[in-house]
Formats: structure tokens, sequence, C-alpha cells
């Protein structure tokens, strides 16, 4: 399962680092897989071959990511790296069913399910602002924060991920723009899920509108400072010069 906090789970996944036991067993994996290649009267091949119980028989056994490989295993790195990839990808699709069905991990599973490209978020063009905030709605910095009333007109109504969708202080006519989400799906999550992963496509119509959102949402939830708002959200990306229309 995924080990540490919301936060940090959803960080790694965001910027591609697998988690720790993957990280081992690729290296076991690997490793075996390079003492094909070894000579015949080195050290490895004669214990190997010799003895009859080995820590690193008994650990392949458990690593299913090696007993996942086809026999004989592939020679040519490029396909061995495609299958540790794909196989990585399979059982992080198997784990997001499984928490979905929880309900926990609702951070980790708002997020793409590519385990191998970087959440486009951290490379489109736009402003450093606008990429924070971005960043700080995956990772739930928005309001992970203790339970507080929204200052808007919802007398009672706490700081959420959920409030923010119908929230009064924010006009209802900037989520027209953004597309329509599945069933269960945050509105926010699934417009950010929809941005292009090339900078070349350009912005999308609802960006201005996404941005303009999150400077709301951060200045709900930090009333007592005063955040500029940016006079054309989006303008980083949309003017950038050379992408096609």
């Amino acid at each position: 399962m995924f080990l540490g906090s919301t936060r940090t789970a959803t960080a790694k996944h965001m910027t591609c680092i697998p988690l720790m036991f993957h990280r081992h067993d690729t290296l076991v994996s690997r490793y075996v897989l390079r003492s094909r290649y070894l000579p015949d009267d080195s050290l490895v091949v004669l214990l190997r071959d010799q003895l009859r119980y080995t820590r690193l028989k008994a650990g392949l056994s458990q690593n299913a990511m090696y007993l996942s490989l086809p026999n004989p295993a592939p020679d040519y790195d490029s396909v061995i790296r495609a299958l540790f990839r794909d196989y990585y990808q399979a059982y992080f699709d198997r784990q997001r069913e499984v928490l979905a069905s929880s309900g926990k991990k609702v951070l980790l599973r708002a997020c793409r399910p590519c385990t191998f490209r970087p959440d486009p978020i951290l490379y489109l063009p736009m402003s450093t602002t606008a990429r924070s905030r971005l960043v700080r709605w995956r990772t739930g910095s928005f309001t992970a924060m203790a339970r507080v009333e929204c200052p808007c007109q919802d007398f009672g109504a706490l700081v959420s991920r959920g409030h923010f969708l119908k929230c009064r202080a924010i006009p209802a006519e900037l989520f027209d723009s953004l597309p329509v989400a599945p069933p269960g799906v945050n509105r926010l999550d699934h417009a950010i899920s929809s941005l292009p992963t090339t900078a070349k496509a350009g912005p999308p119509k609802f960006w201005p509108d996404l941005l303009a959102i999150l400077w709301y949402i951060d200045t709900l939830c930090h009333p007592s400072k005063f955040i500029p708002e940016d006079p054309s959200p989006g303008s980083s990306w949309s003017a950038r010069p050379g992408r096609n229309d």
C-alpha cells in the first residue's frame, strides 16, 4: 500500500518517485538479470550453483516483479525498463481501485493515474503563484489545516474541497467553463487532470477561470492576508511564443 502521509504519497506520485518496495524489487531484479552475463568461474555464479538455499533465492520467490518477467527474460535494457514500468503502472491501478472502494487517499486518487510522467502542472508555463496554488490544491495544502469556517456568507460552512465547489464567495460563472466531471469526481480535480501534457497544445479555454478559482480559494483560506489578484490569469501560457493555436 501507499506509505507516508497523504501529502507525501501524492507528491511522490506527481513527481514519479516510486514506492520504496518497488525500487527495492527493481534493483534486486536488475542485479539478478545482470548475473546472467558473469563468467562461469565468478564467485557469484559458483555460489549460486553450489548452494541449495540462499537469501537471494528466497527473496526472488517473493519478488512479484521478477516473477512477472517472461522466461527467458529479454536481453535489451529498454524492453526490461518497459516491463518494469508497465508492472508498476498495473500495480498502481489496482491499488487505486482498492482505495476507491474504501474511500481512502482522496488526494492521491484525484491525481492523474500515470506513474511514469510527471504531473503537467509541474512544467506547463505559468506564473510561480499559479503553480503554487495548483500544487497546493493537489496536495491538500489549502484545506489540510485546522477545520475552520469559510469566510463566505454560508454560516457554519467549513473550509473543504467540497465546499469550494458551491462557495458563494466564488463566482458561479467561473465553474461553467470547467469540463463536466464524472460522478463522484471533484470538478476542480477533473479540470486539472484535463490539462494538456505539452505546452505546444496551448491552454484550454477554461485555463484562466481555473486559475481565478484557485485565487479565490487562496484568499478564503488566508482571509487575514492580502493576496493581489492576477489581472490576466494564464497569460504566460497563452502569450507563449511559438505555441500552436
